[in-house]
């Protein structure tokens, strides 16, 4: 049986994404926003490597370090981390679809902490109760993005989520999103730990319970199957000996070897940095196609609703070609490097993203036939149209050849109402007797080609 493992150093990371509401001009934003920083340059070093230079120069997204922020943590579910003052580095990354996903970093050193309470700490310590503050003056308090004032990340709130949900709102507050709701997706790197085992491997066969109950969040991990544990830790996706790293519904998990000398020359906490963002930049990709189809998803449902009812064909266009956009956008973000591509990949289907790309075809496809309605719809209607003008221009001509004909006056009245029934059933039944009549002429081409 294997012995306690206990967790002594981890990075807690949260991507929360939002829909701001519309599409962003980056250039403008850049203009918005100079003073926030840059990102650190093994983010931005890792960006540049594992992202297709011909995407990168198109400037389609903008990607800011912000305040960094002071934790407190008051929640008594918490009681470990009380007395402690966190700190928290946010990232903010905006594209020019209008998706927006901030990264909030926090690293826990000199700890002791069970599986239960790693648990606990990847899924509520988010939504504990804080006391929040700016670390420092190191951002500019006078940043003017869109209409806000200050830093868009301005007075605390109760909780970390509520904080940076409720300030990102600031950014564009009079726009109404297309996708109302917001997203977290917990990741934790386990950096340092105290069991027997000498070898990562070792780590993974003999604390896999454990590692499967972080990775999937369930408290009754200790009641695991081995066959259960297996299929969550099925695929690792790191091609490297030094860190395993594991994916599910929204979740992800990286565990570091215990033996690291033979790969960081000494440099310990740049070397776990490096790794750490050789994961988090497809992830935060991934995260970020993932709530790019699902607002283009619910924006084009929404649209669909009112098309059934009354949209022109031009607006349906000009509908499918917006939504087409968004699909090129989702299209061009292209990685180069492992394991990035590994992990876009794997992550299209942990977290649906493909299955919400084909959704979208299957509604365009009904666009297209709404289109197709629509446009015989309105021929057709042109065509009535002009038949009953025509058989208004011709009413004159009848009564007047009925009255030199008869000099009467009920045959006039009879006459014209003959020919006013007969106006008014070709209206009603226009469309079969066009369609009746098309099939009648097909056939008479067919009779004289043979």
């Amino acid at each position: 049986m294997a012995d306690e493992i206990r967790f002594t150093e981890v990075d807690l990371i949260f991507m929360i994404s939002f829909d701001m509401g519309k599409n962003i001009e980056i250039k403008k934003l850049n203009e918005l926003i100079p003073e926030l920083r840059k990102l650190p340059d093994e983010t931005s070093e890792t960006i540049g490597r594992v992202v297709d230079p011909i995407y990168l120069q198109q400037s389609k997204y903008i990607q800011r370090e912000l305040a960094n922020l002071k934790i407190k943590v008051i929640d008594d579910d918490f009681k470990e981390l009380k007395g402690r003052e966190l700190i928290c580095r946010l990232h903010l990354f905006m594209h020019s679809t209008g998706i927006a996903v901030v990264i909030a970093w926090i690293h826990l050193n000199d700890v002791d902490l069970s599986t239960d309470q790693m648990i606990k700490m990847t899924y509520e310590l988010q939504k504990a109760k804080c006391l929040i503050s700016k670390e420092g003056t190191r951002t500019s308090q006078n940043i003017k993005i869109r209409i806000s004032k200050g830093d868009p990340f301005g007075p605390p709130v109760g909780s970390l989520y509520d904080y940076i949900r409720s300030n990102l709102r600031r950014l564009q507050p009079r726009v109404e999103r297309r996708y109302p709701a917001s997203r977290v997706y917990p990741m934790v790197f386990i950096r340092k730990y105290n069991c027997s085992c000498n070898t990562l491997e070792e780590v993974v066969e003999n604390h896999s319970k454990e590692l499967a109950g972080i990775l999937t969040g369930l408290d009754e991990w200790k009641l695991y199957r081995k066959s259960a544990t297996e299929e969550v830790l099925k695929v690792n996706l790191s091609p490297t000996e030094d860190l395993a790293f594991f994916m599910t519904v929204g979740r992800f998990l990286g565990i570091f070897s215990p033996k690291l000398d033979a790969y960081c020359d000494g440099k310990l906490d740049h070397y776990f940095r490096q790794r750490e963002e050789d994961f988090i930049v497809p992830v935060e990709l991934s995260v970020l196609m993932e709530m790019m189809i699902s607002t283009y998803y619910s924006y084009l449902m929404k649209k669909m609703k009112d098309i059934e009812r009354t949209a022109q064909p031009s607006r349906i266009v000009s509908l499918r070609k917006e939504i087409e956009k968004g699909l090129d956008e989702y299209y061009n973000i292209v990685t180069i490097e492992e394991p990035a591509i590994t992990i876009i990949k794997h992550a299209r289907e942990i977290l649906r993203i493909s299955e919400g790309v084909q959704a979208i075809k299957e509604r365009l496809s009904v666009l297209d036939h709404y289109i197709r309605t629509r446009y015989e719809e309105e021929v057709t209607r042109k065509q009535e149209i002009l038949t009953i003008l025509l058989c208004v221009v011709g009413i004159p001509p009848v009564i007047e050849i009925v009255w030199e004909k008869t000099s009467s006056v009920p045959l006039v009245i009879i006459s014209g109402f003959i020919f006013l029934m007969a106006v008014i059933i070709i209206y009603k039944y226009y469309s079969s007797i066009y369609k009746y009549c098309n099939k009648i002429s097909s056939y008479i081409s067919r009779l004289f080609r043979k």
